[in-house]
């Protein structure tokens, strides 16, 4: 038995749910979705165990940002939800959360708050005597100061949220079977249906499953970001991963550009005197692609985050500690093509099999791909 949808979705807890819910509430998208759970009484599921926190008080500008749109998510989940005048009640307690720093932290954390409140949270450094005042009960012994939450943050009933996105999703027309997903069909590179325990099978077609020549051409590239940890640094991580995707980026175009003028980057014959000489150098390379890497790469992962040491890049001569990340990211070659072309750099098309063609959304019992 096949049936057939635009989108499917594995695993139907909040993750998926939400997925499903703004999807479905997206005016630009017509195309179906189904939801594949399990366990629809979301017994054994991590939303149902968790105990809902929500917090501004992160290390990353992105995670400040998507925290900050949660928690007004939050705030409004009752008329966004709604269905058939019922509103879910999230019973958010609005009670903040305590960073607690030693002497040796709180320039660390009076950083991250500086970049907080940059972005808009509500976030506060309180010395000590601040503590002992609002927090009587809290022993200060080693403490030089703590970073405090005064608002958006705190808990929530998390199974609210996910039968409201649940409830609110299926009302916008999104389908949730009953199975377990346990194969993945896949044809030419990309993903065609779901294999489901009850010998049913989720065919995806149309809007993920475009035609081949109106494809990109996305290759996936791994590469090292290093910075270099200074005493005024906001985010060294932040900075190691832009870097790394820099890196993607200017790899993927050297290698569009070493198949134009030879066999190699940087290896004799066709290699990187052929490339200065015929096509374009380094620093004009960098110039051409601009600063922005999310031009690019269409999607990225931190696979390996190996955190501050010693340096031993040497990013910065003049700095001892570095951060380190490896980070697996997808590049859009067609859109390098386009700079390059607008350059005045002609390169070949695109080749009839693009590495990456389809989307699938999977979510396990204890986090989201």
């Amino acid at each position: 038995m096949t049936q057939r949808y635009d989108v499917a979705i594995a695993g139907g807890a909040v993750m998926g749910s939400a997925v499903a819910y703004f999807l479905a509430a997206d005016a630009d998208f017509d195309g179906s979705i189904a939801v594949v759970e399990r366990d629809p009484g979301y017994e054994a599921c991590a939303t149902t165990r968790s105990w809902g926190g929500i917090r501004q008080q992160f290390s990353t500008p992105e995670n400040v940002k998507m925290s900050l749109y949660g928690a007004q998510f939050v705030r409004r989940a009752g008329e966004l939800l709604e269905v058939d005048g019922e509103r879910p009640d999230l019973g958010f307690k609005e009670r903040g959360y305590l960073f607690l720093a030693s002497p040796a932290g709180l320039p660390v954390l009076e950083r991250y708050c500086a970049m907080q409140r940059e972005l808009g949270a509500a976030v506060a450094v309180l010395e000590p005597a601040e503590l002992a005042e609002r927090f009587p009960w809290l022993n200060l012994d080693g403490l030089a100061g703590a970073g405090c939450g005064l608002a958006n943050e705190g808990w929530f009933d998390p199974s609210a949220l996910l039968h409201g996105f649940r409830r609110k999703a299926r009302a916008l027309g999104v389908a949730y079977v009953k199975d377990e997903v346990v194969s993945v069909e896949v044809s030419r590179g990309r993903v065609t249906g779901l294999g489901l325990r009850a010998a049913i099978l989720l065919a995806l077609s149309g809007f993920l499953q475009a035609p081949v020549a109106a494809a990109r051409d996305v290759v996936r590239v791994e590469s090292v970001g290093v910075a270099a940890v200074r005493p005024d640094s906001v985010s060294p991580r932040d900075a190691a991963v832009h870097k790394a995707l820099l890196e993607a980026v200017r790899q993927t175009a050297e290698d569009l550009l070493a198949a134009r003028v030879g066999d190699g980057f940087g290896d004799g014959p066709g290699g990187a005197e052929d490339l200065e000489s015929e096509a374009v150098g380094r620093a004009e390379l960098q110039r051409i692609l601009g600063n922005e890497p999310l031009e690019y790469a269409t999607r990225f992962q931190v696979v390996e985050d190996r955190g501050e040491g010693p340096a031993l890049f040497g990013s910065d001569p003049n700095v001892e500690t570095e951060y380190v990340v490896i980070v697996s990211v997808f590049v859009d070659r067609d859109r390098i093509r386009e700079r390059l072309a607008r350059a005045g750099i002609a390169l070949a098309p695109v080749g009839p099999e693009p590495r990456i063609r389809s989307l699938l959304i999977l979510e396990d019992r204890g986090g989201c791909w």
